[in-house]
């Protein structure tokens, strides 16, 4: 019995701490990926046109009417005088050596609200922005945005497969270690109940044994996950911003398996009768 015990407590606590350590890093990288998407969403902007005609007086009446817009978070002018200057710079040459005259009209950048920057919400805005008057096109870089897109599906699926496994090798691990190791078996809790033992009497202590050796297993897991952060920050790039808060959110997930799945089975195993 000691030795069957002593073989269920190491596989619980074995499990629940490479479990919590791998859950952590799923987090971890889910929630760094996220971070770093929202700052690159921010570079999604819609480039907005005016007619040739527009002087700066209806300019300013436009820029108001884009900044009602729900989508919109803020909007920069660029003058005509400003689009010369850039692309000069930009290309070495002289515009004025190659055209007439200034080719390019008032434009705005306008810089979408965070919920908005995705395909769907640059579309509407952009239905909307055509439709105010002296608005002659409106662009954006669409590869850029479903790139973005892609890379935050990519990395929420990788990190929801990744957390799922864990947890599911977790939970039927401690499952059936806790059915067959702890101890308590069907002819045992029978025993006890003849003898007028209630249930939950008969359940209290392999209920207490199971979950200290999950909560002693989260510990020693989020112990593991601490060092590695503090040992491999400097050598593993994205670690550097490893965010506090997925440790908490593991540990929180694994409790809460670990409280569902004993209960579950230890009172399941105490109210059998033969």
């Amino acid at each position: 019995m000691l030795k069957r015990r002593s073989r269920a407590a190491a596989s619980i606590l074995f499990v629940g701490a490479i479990a919590t350590v791998g859950l952590t890093f799923a987090i971890a990288g889910f929630l760094a990926n996220s971070s770093d998407m929202s700052a690159l969403s921010q570079q999604i902007v819609l480039n907005i046109f005016l007619q040739p005609e527009a002087d700066s007086l209806q300019a300013e009446t436009v820029r108001n009417k884009l900044l009602a817009l729900p989508e919109v978070q803020s909007v920069s002018i660029v003058s005509s005088g400003q689009a010369r200057r850039e692309f000069n710079e930009r290309y070495g040459t002289p515009i004025d050596s190659l055209l007439p005259e200034n080719p390019f009209p008032i434009s705005f950048v306008a810089v979408l609200r965070e919920r908005y920057r995705n395909s769907v919400g640059m579309q509407s805005a952009v239905e909307k922005t055509q439709n105010i008057p002296l608005v002659k096109e409106t662009v954006y870089r669409s590869s850029y945005v479903e790139a973005v897109e892609t890379r935050i599906r990519s990395s929420a699926s990788l990190a929801i497969v990744a957390g799922s496994v864990l947890l599911v090798i977790f939970v039927v691990t401690l499952y059936t270690t806790l059915r067959n190791g702890i101890g308590l078996t069907r002819y045992e809790a029978n025993v006890l109940y003849l003898t007028g033992a209630r249930r939950s009497f008969i359940a209290a202590p392999y209920l207490m044994f199971g979950l200290g050796l999950c909560l002693v297993g989260i510990g020693v897991g989020s112990g593991i996950t601490v060092a590695l952060y503090a040992n491999f920050q400097q050598a593993i790039p994205w670690i550097s911003v490893f965010p506090p808060v997925a440790l908490a959110y593991a540990a929180a997930g694994m409790l809460a398996a670990s409280t569902l799945i004993c209960i579950f089975t230890v009172l399941r195993t105490a109210s059998a009768r033969s």
